[in-house]
């Protein structure tokens, strides 16, 4: 191509570049392409990562919660029961609890993902279960029970000090309290409030995605 360094017509500076584009033009084409594919790949997969985040964290985690939180608050005392005063049993809760989390989030007996789950490792989860007074404690439905999964066993601890109803409780990134949080939930009634964490599979890169869902249920019923 030959360039005319002494023309300041703007014309010809047109012709000149356009003729050499022109006989070009296929391989400008395919540096444009063989540049822009990895570009493309690297967004559609992008893509991918965020659908599947939103997917484990906003439908399948967050629904399995859900339920785990309704199995347990449907766990009554007998003796509440027949009362007609419904409180929650605690140890039949924790593992309607577990068993709920295990079905949903494909998870074995030590809550350990099963092969080809979204999941790397065991969830971390907090559960709080409230009955708001210690009337049937002798048939196992404490005034509060709360318990912290750490990924390999499930520990007893302090419960947020609180009595009678409404009770507000808050869930965070660290559990259920009843001093402030990013959540807040009223039990007007007996009921259990839950936090969980997990960390999920990665289809691009290898920084782990955690991700943290809170949910909580409480009963219902007709007293009269």
């Amino acid at each position: 191509m030959r360039v005319l360094l002494t023309t300041g017509e703007e014309g010809g500076w047109v012709l000149i570049f356009g003729r050499g584009l022109f006989k070009n033009q296929r391989g400008n084409a395919l540096i444009i392409f063989l540049i822009m594919v990895p570009m493309l790949m690297l967004i559609i997969t992008a893509g991918i990562e965020i659908t599947d985040t939103v997917t484990v964290a906003d439908v399948d985690l967050q629904e399995s919660l859900a339920s785990a939180c309704k199995a347990a608050a449907t766990q009554i005392s007998d003796a509440s029961q027949a009362d007609g005063t419904p409180r929650i049993n605690d140890a039949r809760a924790v593992a309607a609890f577990e068993t709920s989390l295990e079905y949903n989030l494909r998870l074995d007996s030590t809550l350990t993902p099963l092969p080809n789950t979204h999941y790397l490792s065991p969830p971390q989860f907090w559960l709080l279960i409230y009955n708001g007074d210690s009337n049937f404690a002798y048939d196992g439905a404490s005034l509060a029970n709360y318990y912290y999964f750490d990924g390999a066993n499930l520990n007893t601890e302090s419960p947020p000090a609180a009595s009678g109803f409404p009770a507000a409780f808050y869930a965070s990134a660290t559990g259920v309290n009843n001093s402030g949080g990013a959540y807040e939930v009223t039990l007007k009634t007996s009921g259990v409030v839950a936090v969980i964490q997990i960390e999920k599979k990665r289809v691009l890169g290898s920084v782990p995605v955690v991700a943290q869902r809170w949910a909580a249920a409480r009963i219902v019923w007709n007293s009269s």
